[in-house]
Protein backbone atom coordinates (compact mmCIF):
# COMPACT_ATOMS: atom_id res chain seq x y z
CA UNK A 1 0.00 0.00 0.00
CA UNK A 2 1.44 3.37 -1.05
CA UNK A 3 2.07 5.91 1.71
CA UNK A 4 1.97 9.09 -0.37
CA UNK A 5 1.33 9.79 -4.03
CA UNK A 6 0.55 12.58 -6.45
CA UNK A 7 -1.63 10.46 -8.74
CA UNK A 8 -2.05 12.97 -11.58
CA UNK A 9 1.70 13.67 -11.67
CA UNK A 10 2.66 10.00 -11.65
CA UNK A 11 4.61 10.30 -8.37
CA UNK A 12 4.34 7.43 -5.88
CA UNK A 13 6.16 6.99 -2.57
CA UNK A 14 5.58 3.50 -1.23
CA UNK A 15 7.25 4.19 2.10
CA UNK A 16 7.50 7.72 3.48
CA UNK A 17 10.04 7.87 6.32
CA UNK A 18 9.07 10.21 9.15
CA UNK A 19 12.21 9.81 11.21
CA UNK A 20 15.05 7.55 12.29
CA UNK A 21 16.66 6.36 15.49
CA UNK A 22 20.15 7.16 16.78
CA UNK A 23 21.11 5.25 19.93
CA UNK A 24 17.46 4.79 20.79
CA UNK A 25 16.54 8.45 20.29
CA UNK A 26 13.98 9.18 17.56
CA UNK A 27 14.96 12.01 15.24
CA UNK A 28 12.02 13.33 13.23
CA UNK A 29 12.56 14.47 9.65
CA UNK A 30 10.25 17.37 10.51
CA UNK A 31 12.94 18.68 12.87
CA UNK A 32 15.70 17.99 10.34
CA UNK A 33 13.96 20.10 7.68
CA UNK A 34 13.41 22.93 10.15
CA UNK A 35 17.13 22.92 11.02
CA UNK A 36 18.16 22.79 7.35
CA UNK A 37 15.89 25.77 6.69
CA UNK A 38 17.38 27.70 9.61
CA UNK A 39 20.93 26.96 8.47
CA UNK A 40 20.32 27.87 4.83
CA UNK A 41 18.48 31.07 5.77
CA UNK A 42 21.25 32.15 8.14
CA UNK A 43 24.10 31.65 5.67
CA UNK A 44 22.24 33.46 2.88
CA UNK A 45 21.50 36.43 5.17
CA UNK A 46 25.10 36.54 6.42
CA UNK A 47 26.54 36.28 2.91
CA UNK A 48 24.38 39.08 1.51
CA UNK A 49 25.00 41.24 4.57
CA UNK A 50 28.76 40.79 4.22
CA UNK A 51 28.55 41.82 0.55
CA UNK A 52 26.94 45.06 1.73
CA UNK A 53 29.64 45.75 4.29
CA UNK A 54 28.08 44.27 7.45
CA UNK A 55 30.26 42.56 10.01
CA UNK A 56 29.59 38.79 9.69
CA UNK A 57 30.23 38.43 13.43
CA UNK A 58 27.00 40.35 14.05
CA UNK A 59 25.06 37.63 12.26
CA UNK A 60 26.86 34.87 14.17
CA UNK A 61 26.07 36.64 17.44
CA UNK A 62 22.43 37.17 16.51
CA UNK A 63 21.67 33.64 15.28
CA UNK A 64 22.08 32.16 18.77
CA UNK A 65 19.29 34.35 20.14
CA UNK A 66 17.27 34.35 16.91
CA UNK A 67 16.96 30.56 16.77
CA UNK A 68 16.26 30.18 20.49
CA UNK A 69 13.53 32.82 20.67
CA UNK A 70 12.24 31.99 17.19
CA UNK A 71 11.50 28.39 18.15
CA UNK A 72 10.07 29.54 21.47
CA UNK A 73 7.82 32.06 19.73
CA UNK A 74 6.69 29.48 17.16
CA UNK A 75 5.69 27.05 19.89
CA UNK A 76 3.96 29.64 22.07
CA UNK A 77 1.93 30.91 19.10
CA UNK A 78 0.77 27.38 18.28
CA UNK A 79 -0.03 26.40 21.87
CA UNK A 80 -1.99 29.61 22.54
CA UNK A 81 -4.37 28.96 19.66
CA UNK A 82 -4.64 25.23 20.45
CA UNK A 83 -4.90 25.70 24.21
CA UNK A 84 -8.23 23.89 24.29
CA UNK A 85 -6.18 20.72 23.76
CA UNK A 86 -2.97 21.58 25.61
CA UNK A 87 -4.68 22.66 28.84
CA UNK A 88 -5.44 18.97 29.38
CA UNK A 89 -2.05 17.78 28.06
CA UNK A 90 0.43 20.22 29.61
CA UNK A 91 3.48 17.95 29.29
CA UNK A 92 2.97 17.72 25.52
CA UNK A 93 3.70 21.43 25.24
CA UNK A 94 7.38 20.50 25.49
CA UNK A 95 7.19 17.81 22.80
CA UNK A 96 8.27 19.45 19.54
CA UNK A 97 9.10 16.29 17.61
CA UNK A 98 5.50 15.73 16.51
CA UNK A 99 5.19 19.23 15.02
CA UNK A 100 3.29 22.19 16.38
CA UNK A 101 5.52 25.13 15.42
CA UNK A 102 3.62 28.07 13.94
CA UNK A 103 5.77 29.88 11.40
CA UNK A 104 4.16 33.24 12.15
CA UNK A 105 5.07 32.97 15.81
CA UNK A 106 8.68 32.16 14.93
CA UNK A 107 8.96 34.98 12.39
CA UNK A 108 7.53 37.57 14.79
CA UNK A 109 9.84 36.44 17.60
CA UNK A 110 12.88 36.47 15.27
CA UNK A 111 12.20 40.05 14.10
CA UNK A 112 11.57 41.33 17.64
CA UNK A 113 14.77 39.62 18.79
CA UNK A 114 16.70 41.29 15.96
CA UNK A 115 15.27 44.69 16.93
CA UNK A 116 16.43 44.25 20.53
CA UNK A 117 19.78 42.84 19.38
CA UNK A 118 20.41 45.81 17.06
CA UNK A 119 19.44 48.25 19.82
CA UNK A 120 21.82 46.71 22.36
CA UNK A 121 24.70 46.23 19.90
CA UNK A 122 24.10 49.64 18.26
CA UNK A 123 23.70 48.11 14.81
CA UNK A 124 21.51 49.21 11.85
CA UNK A 125 18.26 47.33 12.41
CA UNK A 126 16.75 48.08 8.99
CA UNK A 127 19.90 46.87 7.25
CA UNK A 128 20.05 43.64 9.24
CA UNK A 129 16.32 42.96 8.93
CA UNK A 130 16.51 43.45 5.14
CA UNK A 131 19.11 40.70 4.93
CA UNK A 132 17.37 38.68 7.62
CA UNK A 133 14.00 38.42 5.86
CA UNK A 134 15.66 37.11 2.71
CA UNK A 135 17.09 34.28 4.78
CA UNK A 136 13.84 33.94 6.73
CA UNK A 137 11.61 33.33 3.73
CA UNK A 138 14.11 30.80 2.32
CA UNK A 139 14.08 29.01 5.68
CA UNK A 140 10.28 29.05 5.71
CA UNK A 141 10.18 27.53 2.23
CA UNK A 142 12.53 24.68 3.15
CA UNK A 143 10.86 24.15 6.52
CA UNK A 144 7.51 23.46 4.80
CA UNK A 145 8.93 20.12 3.66
CA UNK A 146 8.93 19.15 7.31
CA UNK A 147 5.14 19.32 7.07
CA UNK A 148 5.29 16.95 4.10
CA UNK A 149 7.14 14.31 6.13
CA UNK A 150 4.67 14.82 8.98
CA UNK A 151 1.70 14.51 6.56
CA UNK A 152 0.17 17.78 7.73
CA UNK A 153 -0.65 21.30 6.48
CA UNK A 154 -2.97 20.48 3.62
CA UNK A 155 -6.22 21.71 2.15
CA UNK A 156 -9.58 20.08 1.66
CA UNK A 157 -10.40 17.03 -0.47
CA UNK A 158 -9.15 17.57 -4.01
CA UNK A 159 -8.83 15.76 -7.32
CA UNK A 160 -6.88 18.54 -9.01
CA UNK A 161 -3.61 18.28 -10.89
CA UNK A 162 -1.44 18.59 -7.77
CA UNK A 163 -3.71 16.55 -5.48
CA UNK A 164 -1.80 14.58 -2.82
CA UNK A 165 -3.06 11.15 -1.73
CA UNK A 166 -2.16 10.18 1.85
CA UNK A 167 -2.45 6.84 3.57
CA UNK A 168 -4.85 7.37 6.48
CA UNK A 169 -2.41 5.59 8.82
CA UNK A 170 -0.02 8.53 8.44
CA UNK A 171 -2.54 11.34 8.94
CA UNK A 172 -3.77 12.74 12.24
CA UNK A 173 -7.02 10.85 12.98
CA UNK A 174 -8.80 14.14 13.69
CA UNK A 175 -8.25 15.33 10.12
CA UNK A 176 -9.16 11.95 8.62
CA UNK A 177 -12.48 12.15 10.46
CA UNK A 178 -12.98 15.81 9.47
CA UNK A 179 -12.56 15.04 5.77
CA UNK A 180 -14.23 11.63 5.74
CA UNK A 181 -17.59 12.93 4.53
CA UNK A 182 -16.05 14.86 1.62
CA UNK A 183 -13.96 11.82 0.67
CA UNK A 184 -17.06 9.64 0.63
CA UNK A 185 -18.90 12.12 -1.60
CA UNK A 186 -16.09 13.04 -4.01
CA UNK A 187 -13.76 10.03 -4.04
CA UNK A 188 -15.74 7.08 -2.63
CA UNK A 189 -13.37 4.50 -4.12
CA UNK A 190 -10.57 5.83 -1.86
CA UNK A 191 -12.62 6.60 1.25
CA UNK A 192 -11.59 4.75 4.39
CA UNK A 193 -8.09 4.01 3.10
CA UNK A 194 -6.76 7.28 1.72
CA UNK A 195 -7.35 11.00 2.14
CA UNK A 196 -6.68 12.99 -1.04
CA UNK A 197 -6.11 16.69 -0.51
CA UNK A 198 -4.70 19.93 -1.90
CA UNK A 199 -0.99 20.10 -0.86
CA UNK A 200 -0.95 23.59 0.64
CA UNK A 201 2.53 22.98 2.05
CA UNK A 202 3.72 22.68 -1.56
CA UNK A 203 1.90 25.84 -2.62
CA UNK A 204 3.53 27.79 0.20
CA UNK A 205 6.96 26.36 -0.64
CA UNK A 206 6.58 27.50 -4.26
CA UNK A 207 5.27 30.94 -3.29
CA UNK A 208 8.06 31.49 -0.77
CA UNK A 209 10.71 30.50 -3.28
CA UNK A 210 9.30 33.01 -5.78
CA UNK A 211 9.32 35.71 -3.09
CA UNK A 212 12.89 34.73 -2.11
CA UNK A 213 14.06 34.98 -5.74
CA UNK A 214 12.41 38.37 -6.15
CA UNK A 215 14.01 39.79 -2.99
CA UNK A 216 17.47 38.52 -3.90
CA UNK A 217 17.23 40.12 -7.35
CA UNK A 218 15.64 43.34 -6.05
CA UNK A 219 18.20 43.80 -3.27
CA UNK A 220 20.56 45.77 -5.50
CA UNK A 221 17.77 48.08 -6.64
CA UNK A 222 16.04 48.90 -3.36
CA UNK A 223 15.54 52.56 -2.63
CA UNK A 224 15.88 52.56 1.15
CA UNK A 225 16.91 50.40 4.07
CA UNK A 226 13.95 48.36 5.22
CA UNK A 227 12.30 48.10 1.80
CA UNK A 228 12.94 44.37 1.62
CA UNK A 229 11.35 44.00 5.04
CA UNK A 230 8.31 45.78 3.64
CA UNK A 231 8.24 43.43 0.64
CA UNK A 232 8.50 40.43 2.96
CA UNK A 233 5.41 41.58 4.86
CA UNK A 234 3.56 42.27 1.61
CA UNK A 235 4.53 39.12 -0.31
CA UNK A 236 4.37 36.62 2.50
CA UNK A 237 1.15 38.18 3.76
CA UNK A 238 -0.48 37.94 0.31
CA UNK A 239 0.56 34.33 -0.29
CA UNK A 240 -0.31 33.14 3.18
CA UNK A 241 -3.72 34.86 3.07
CA UNK A 242 -4.68 32.85 -0.02
CA UNK A 243 -3.13 29.57 1.14
CA UNK A 244 -4.56 29.80 4.65
CA UNK A 245 -8.02 30.18 3.13
CA UNK A 246 -7.89 26.67 1.64
CA UNK A 247 -6.18 24.87 4.52
CA UNK A 248 -8.22 22.36 6.48
CA UNK A 249 -6.04 22.45 9.63
CA UNK A 250 -6.40 26.10 10.59
CA UNK A 251 -5.79 27.73 13.95
CA UNK A 252 -8.93 29.73 14.72
CA UNK A 253 -9.51 32.88 16.78
CA UNK A 254 -11.56 31.48 19.64
CA UNK A 255 -15.06 30.51 18.53
CA UNK A 256 -15.20 33.09 15.72
CA UNK A 257 -14.27 30.61 13.02
CA UNK A 258 -11.78 33.14 11.62
CA UNK A 259 -8.34 31.63 10.82
CA UNK A 260 -5.86 33.59 12.92
CA UNK A 261 -3.07 33.33 10.34
CA UNK A 262 -5.34 34.59 7.57
CA UNK A 263 -6.36 37.61 9.63
CA UNK A 264 -2.72 38.31 10.50
CA UNK A 265 -1.73 37.90 6.85
CA UNK A 266 -4.17 40.61 5.82
CA UNK A 267 -2.74 42.96 8.46
CA UNK A 268 0.84 42.26 7.33
CA UNK A 269 0.00 42.78 3.67
CA UNK A 270 -1.50 46.22 4.41
CA UNK A 271 1.38 47.11 6.75
CA UNK A 272 3.97 46.07 4.16
CA UNK A 273 2.30 48.06 1.41
CA UNK A 274 2.03 51.15 3.63
CA UNK A 275 5.67 50.77 4.72
CA UNK A 276 6.93 50.61 1.11
CA UNK A 277 4.82 53.57 -0.01
CA UNK A 278 5.92 55.67 2.98
CA UNK A 279 9.56 54.79 2.32
CA UNK A 280 9.36 55.84 -1.33
CA UNK A 281 7.71 59.11 -0.32
CA UNK A 282 10.55 59.82 2.10
CA UNK A 283 13.12 58.91 -0.55
CA UNK A 284 11.45 61.39 -2.89
CA UNK A 285 11.85 64.05 -0.22
CA UNK A 286 15.50 62.98 0.19
CA UNK A 287 14.98 61.96 3.80
CA UNK A 288 16.10 58.35 3.18
CA UNK A 289 18.97 56.89 1.20
CA UNK A 290 20.75 53.55 0.73
CA UNK A 291 24.40 53.45 1.79
CA UNK A 292 26.53 50.32 1.34
CA UNK A 293 24.68 48.72 -1.58
CA UNK A 294 26.58 47.33 -4.57
CA UNK A 295 29.94 48.17 -3.02
CA UNK A 296 33.16 47.82 -4.98
CA UNK A 297 36.05 45.76 -3.60
CA UNK A 298 37.85 49.00 -2.66
CA UNK A 299 34.82 50.31 -0.76
CA UNK A 300 34.41 47.01 1.07
CA UNK A 301 38.10 46.99 1.98
CA UNK A 302 37.76 50.53 3.35
CA UNK A 303 34.74 49.57 5.48
CA UNK A 304 36.57 46.53 6.86
CA UNK A 305 39.61 48.64 7.67
CA UNK A 306 37.48 51.24 9.47
CA UNK A 307 35.70 48.46 11.37
CA UNK A 308 39.04 46.92 12.45
CA UNK A 309 40.36 50.32 13.56
CA UNK A 310 37.18 51.00 15.55
CA UNK A 311 37.40 47.59 17.23
CA UNK A 312 41.04 48.17 18.11
CA UNK A 313 40.20 51.61 19.52
CA UNK A 314 37.44 50.07 21.67
CA UNK A 315 39.85 47.41 22.98
CA UNK A 316 42.46 50.05 23.76
CA UNK A 317 39.86 52.19 25.58
CA UNK A 318 38.82 49.21 27.70
CA UNK A 319 42.45 48.43 28.49
CA UNK A 320 43.12 52.03 29.52
CA UNK A 321 39.98 52.07 31.67
CA UNK A 322 41.07 48.88 33.41
CA UNK A 323 44.56 50.25 34.05
CA UNK A 324 43.11 53.47 35.48
CA UNK A 325 40.94 51.47 37.89
CA UNK A 326 43.95 49.47 39.05
CA UNK A 327 45.88 52.69 39.72
CA UNK A 328 43.05 54.06 41.84
CA UNK A 329 42.73 50.99 44.10
CA UNK A 330 45.99 51.47 46.08
CA UNK A 331 45.11 55.14 46.71
CA UNK A 332 41.70 54.11 48.10
CA UNK A 333 43.36 51.67 50.49
CA UNK A 334 45.74 54.34 51.80
CA UNK A 335 42.87 56.66 52.62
Amino acid sequence: MTDVSFPHLGINIDHLPQGFNIFGVEIRLYAIMIMIGLGAGFFVAKHLGTIEGDDPEDYYDYIIYGVLFGILGARIYYVVFEFGYYKDHLLEILNLRQGGLAIYGGAIAAVVTMLIFAKIKKRRFLQMVDMGVIGLILGQAIGRWGNFFNCEVFGGVSDGLFAMRLNNNLVNAEYVTMLAKDMQEKLPELAGTYTQVAPTFLYEFAWNMLAFTFMVLYRKHRKFKGELFGFYLLLYGAGRFWIEGIRSDQLKIGSTGIPVSQALSAVLFVAGLAFIIAGHVLVGKKKLFVPHVNLTEEELAKIKKERAEKLEAEKQAQKTKKEDKEKVKPKEKQE
